[in-house]
């Protein structure tokens, strides 16, 4: 679906676990964080609410070309630099549904320190904000 996505739009595709279309189970924990930052994402930035975060996403390798000269992070914030690129430089952006279906074992719980990583993301987000206002 993403490559079809992008070969009629040229554009960019993303798997959204929040589609309507979209078949998710995962906890509810992870589902509130994942919304609640891409919340943050779209009031903060100029873009609109999605699955920011879901890491499933096909591109146009003109605009990927293009993303990279912009140095992005690499890390965890990759993905909402991406989507911050393609809003700005209005390329189009386009939500897929996705089968999502999150497996956790006993012995392999989430390291992810919620916290300070939200903290770090909202931080992040001003920065790109402000970068964005002085353009």
């Amino acid at each position: 679906r993403l490559l079809q996505s992008i070969k009629r739009t040229h554009g960019c595709a993303v798997a959204d676990r929040f589609h309507k279309e979209s078949v998710v189970s995962r906890s509810l924990r992870r589902s509130f964080v994942s919304k609640t930052w891409a919340l943050l994402a779209s009031r903060l930035l100029p873009c609109s609410f999605m699955d920011i975060q879901c890491g499933a996403k096909a591109m146009h390798k003109k605009h990927l070309a293009d993303f990279l000269e912009q140095e992005p992070s690499g890390d965890w914030f990759f993905d909402t630099e991406l989507i911050h690129f393609l809003n700005n430089n209005k390329i189009s952006i386009e939500r897929v549904s996705t089968e999502w279906v999150e497996t956790r074992f006993r012995e392999r719980k989430s390291t992810l320190p919620v916290s300070r990583t939200a903290l770090k993301f909202i931080l992040r987000l001003y920065q790109l904000k402000r970068h964005h206002r002085l353009r």
